[in-house]
């Protein structure tokens, strides 16, 4: 018998593996062990928890959105779900740490302590965060479905709706071959739009469902809390690393929000517990208007993007509108004003700026 041929052997190697990232390659050591480990996964993971002082897992960092319910304690899913839960801690100290939140350190034998408030303030960032994480997950498997094509009345009636939105200036053809080339461009905008449109609602429909089947309204807060937080952080980069011609600003609500709720775990962590380590932008560089690598740059791709304007659609109010279509179920529908109220009230009463009554 191999030396991981037994049960109490996989399991003591498992149990005190340093790491989650180990539990997969145990797994992959020999045929003898996979199958020991999958007939007692479900032990092996409750034990690995318990050693690692892990009592409980939240339910919403738990949750599969596919399914509506819980997902199934496994070894693929257990690593994913405590490199989440240290992911939104990190994020939540680092908000804490910020400036913004609620932080008193206390040095005690050279360990930073947080008091009970400020505890209570990240506590409710990180259960924020959670949900964040599952929204951008809807949004990731919302933008990889494949979407029915605009039919003809469709078409038409976007064109209507498209032609009252739109602030770009009025086009006069007045040959024949003009007219054509107008209604070539106008026809190919209008369903650029309403093809981008479909897709956009119906992640606002799948964001939408998700709020009220699985968010109570306190969850809701520690959402609007959490998000409120990362566009600070957010418009502290932006604003450290966007252009710096005076003239324009580089920071827009809309693009914000639609930019944080497509970021996966992973990039949100790249973006800001990651790159605020580099150094870039300085502002020695900037005054000597030296060329500057960003760090940023990469990460914040798709938020440049947007802000610049898509060349394809040629006009940024349908874009704005476009973005509104799957952000605007999180933020405003169903309540979602009444809650951001409550985050903002919550979050001045924890910065000292007066008392924070839920109900008033």
């Amino acid at each position: 018998m191999s030396l991981f041929g037994c049960v109490p052997d996989v399991l003591f190697q498992i149990i005190n593996a340093s790491d989650v990232s180990t539990l997969p390659a145990l797994c992959v050591l020999n045929r003898t062990t996979y199958q020991t480990i999958k007939a007692n996964e479900m032990l092996i993971c409750t034990l690995f928890l318990r050693h690692h002082g892990i009592a409980t897992l939240d339910p919403i960092l738990m949750l599969d959105p596919t399914t509506g319910h819980p997902g199934s304690l496994t070894i693929p899913n257990l690593q994913k779900f405590i490199t989440r839960q240290e992911t939104a801690g990190k994020l939540a100290a680092r908000v804490a740490r910020s400036g913004w939140g609620a932080w008193w350190a206390i040095k005690d034998a050279g360990i930073d302590k947080m008091d009970d408030e400020a505890d209570l303030f990240r506590q409710r960032v990180e259960r924020g965060v959670y949900v964040v994480f599952q929204m951008t997950d809807i949004v990731t498997r919302g933008e990889r479905r494949k979407h029915q094509r605009p039919g003809r009345f469709a078409l038409a009636v976007r064109a209507v709706r498209c032609s009252l939105m739109s602030r770009r200036p009025s086009r006069t053809c007045r040959s024949r071959e003009m007219s054509y080339l107008c209604y070539a461009r106008d026809i190919t905008h209008n369903y650029a739009v309403l093809s981008r449109e479909l897709r956009q609602e119906e992640i606002g429909k799948m964001l939408l469902a998700f709020r009220r089947k699985h968010l109570d309204e306190e969850r809701e807060v520690d959402f609007h809390i959490a998000l409120q937080m990362l566009r600070l952080l957010l418009e502290m980069v932006i604003f450290a690393h966007g252009p710096d011609d005076g003239t324009t600003t580089p920071c827009d609500d809309s693009i914000m929000w639609w930019f944080l709720l497509r970021q996966p775990a992973s990039s949100l962590a790249h973006l800001f517990l990651d790159l605020p380590d580099t150094k870039c932008c300085s502002v020695e560089d900037r005054a000597r208007r030296d060329i500057i690598v960003c760090n940023y740059s990469g990460a914040l791709k798709e938020y440049w993007s947007a802000w610049l304007g898509d060349p394809d659609l040629d006009c940024k109010n349908c874009e704005a509108w476009l973005r509104s279509r799957s952000v605007k179920p999180v933020l405003n529908d169903e309540g979602g004003e009444t809650y951001d109220r409550y985050a903002r009230d919550w979050i001045r009463q924890m910065r000292g700026q007066g008392e924070f009554l839920l109900r008033g």
